[in-house]
């Protein structure tokens, strides 16, 4: 049990900007315990309820309101300041007027209100990406563009510039490295839901460092330098290790039983977003840079001035990570369709209602993909690697998630069936069906669909692969040629393929309006939905009992 660094701070006033987040929570918690006085500002209502059994106050508004401060700041002794605009990219004024204007309006509010203590929450991304070994406090600083970057160095400066221990405000920047653990944006929640929809790529393999720190080791920093009154000073706090992005990645994947990660060389993604600069990333080329980066940052200036010893390793911090993404699981927030990292209890079941278990085909029926090897069963290994390589950019760009499948499904359909008379695919689809496809199924997901025709659900497929194989597969399992939807081929008068699909690859909302001409609609029935990829979310979210990856190896039930 970690024992109190504060009690000599019992019973005055902390207020928490940015309460509701990572940082803000744990601050929260620790100052409660130690029994502090806490108000916290959130710009949001929608996080309050979570302070109110603490005894916390809670205000809202906005650090760029001067009513708003002077309010907040009543009566306070000591601030932390956590909120701030965190993202890749943005209009530098956005940045500027959160990171920068509204740190120092909320500076001078306090120093106003007599604040005696003010903890500015930077971050070490003010050395940018290409530091030194060990870089210390004094640096070398940013002196880029990014507007993250940019407005982080500029706003600790011009906090600073307030420090006046002498007249009774003093002022302590902390500069956290990776901040990872409960409630962890960056870090944990938004790897993982792109870890989950195919989104997520190890840059150079991960070889690059990851300067992490354990939520509690942060808050353990904080407050010793309060405790320590440590006015004027900033100070870096990381776990004080050298981890490989590689090593903290595989562990965080198998917080959630996912096993294998892509990979991409630095500059093969940084030409990906340089090709497609109007397409919506989840990085930069200054994020691509952070997972480059060589060397960690030195925390010997913490650990000498305010005797800090991180007290949480990597092993702990991820343990109790998952533990907190249990707790989510079994206590989930309202259901978000667009979130596949909101887990939800299945639903009592609607007795009235039919029943109908729909499964996706590959990776949920399959342990892989099926479509290249039913080409590979119709084509010879050169026609088939040399078509790959024919169209090598278009399926970069898919695999980069620049492009939909509707679109890689019909460049390749196009490469290598055009002109191919149906029968002949149909023919090959028996064939590939009948020898083939058993091969590739998952046992346990073959076994829970045969679970809910023993129920007498109604059982459905749903695949943005081919109709011409999936359909007598599926026959073999007596599952009735209707009950398949697919992906079918577009035929000219002469029922030859013409290289196109008829209508949309069967992926993503495509899969729900299928199924709703086929079916009607969906809330008639109770429904069971299987999936493993983002192609799924539509159909997960329409589900009373949604299955996300349950059948890999120990996968995720109850996903929205």
């Amino acid at each position: 049990m970690r024992k109190p660094i504060m009690m000599e701070m019992q019973g005055q006033t902390l207020l928490i900007t940015g309460i509701g987040g990572c940082v803000g929570q744990q601050v929260m918690r620790r100052a409660v315990q130690q029994g502090m006085r806490v108000r916290g500002l959130q710009r949001s209502p929608d996080r309050e309820n979570f302070a109110e059994t603490l005894g916390v106050e809670m205000l809202q508004g906005d650090i760029t309101d001067p009513d708003v401060l002077a309010k907040v700041c009543e009566g306070v002794d000591i601030v932390v300041h956590a909120a701030a605009i965190v993202k890749e990219s943005g209009e530098l004024d956005e940045f500027r007027q959160v990171n920068v204007v509204g740190s120092v309006a909320l500076a001078k509010a306090a120093q106003a209100a007599g604040v005696k203590a003010f903890v500015q929450v930077s971050s070490v991304v003010v050395y940018g990406m290409n530091y030194p070994e060990y870089v210390t406090e004094e640096g070398p600083f940013y002196d880029g563009q990014n507007p993250y970057c940019l407005t982080k160095l500029e706003s600790e400066q011009q906090v600073m510039a307030l420090n006046n221990p002498n007249s009774g405000f003093g002022v302590i920047v902390i500069r956290p490295g990776d901040v990872y653990g409960p409630r962890s944006i960056p870090w944990v929640v938004r790897p993982l839901e792109m870890m989950r929809d195919g989104s997520f790529f190890l840059i150079n393999n991960g070889r690059g460092v990851i300067n992490h720190v354990y939520v509690d080791n942060l808050v353990d920093g904080i407050f010793l330098a309060i405790a320590q009154q440590a006015y004027g000073e900033a100070f870096n706090i990381t776990d004080g290790c050298h981890t490989s992005w590689k090593d903290y990645y595989q562990r965080l994947a198998k917080l959630e039983n996912i096993t294998k990660l892509r990979r991409v060389p630095a500059a093969l993604a940084k030409l990906a977003i340089r090709l497609f600069p109007n397409r919506k990333f989840d990085a930069t080329p200054d994020t691509i840079d952070i997972a480059t980066r060589r060397f960690p940052y030195s925390i010997e200036k913490a650990q000498r001035v305010l005797g800090y010893q991180p007290q949480v390793d990597l092993d702990k911090g991820m343990a109790q990570t998952q533990d907190w993404l249990m707790s989510i699981k079994s206590n989930p927030a309202k259901p978000n369709p667009d979130d596949l990292s909101q887990l939800a209890n299945p639903q009592l079941p609607k007795l009235d209602q039919p029943k109908l278990a729909v499964f996706d085909f590959d990776g949920t029926l399959t342990t892989k993909d099926s479509f290249m090897p039913f080409v590979a069963s119709m084509l010879s290994p050169k026609t088939v690697r040399r078509g790959l390589f024919k169209h090598r950019r278009a399926v970069l760009t898919y695999l980069l998630g620049l492009r939909s499948n509707h679109f890689i499904k019909e460049t390749l359909i196009s490469q290598y069936f055009d002109g191919f008379d149906i029968t002949q695919l149909e023919t090959a689809g028996l064939r590939f069906a009948t020898e083939s496809l058993d091969q590739w199924l998952n046992p346990q997901a073959l076994e829970r669909l045969c679970w809910h025709q023993a129920q007498g659900h109604r059982v459905v497929i749903v695949s943005a692969n081919l109709e011409v194989y999936l359909k007598p597969w599926a026959a073999r399992y007596g599952i009735a040629e209707d009950d398949v939807i697919a992906s079918k081929l577009a035929l000219n008068a002469e029922a030859k393929i013409t290289g196109k699909l008829e209508g949309n690859s069967c992926y993503g909302p495509e899969k729900v309006s299928r199924l709703e001409a086929t079916l009607g609609p969906l809330d008639q029935y109770y429904l069971y939905a299987y999936g493993d990829s983002k192609g799924d979310r539509e159909l997960l979210a329409c589900a009373d009992e949604p299955f996300y990856r349950s059948f890999a190896q120990g996968g995720s039930p109850w996903i929205r």
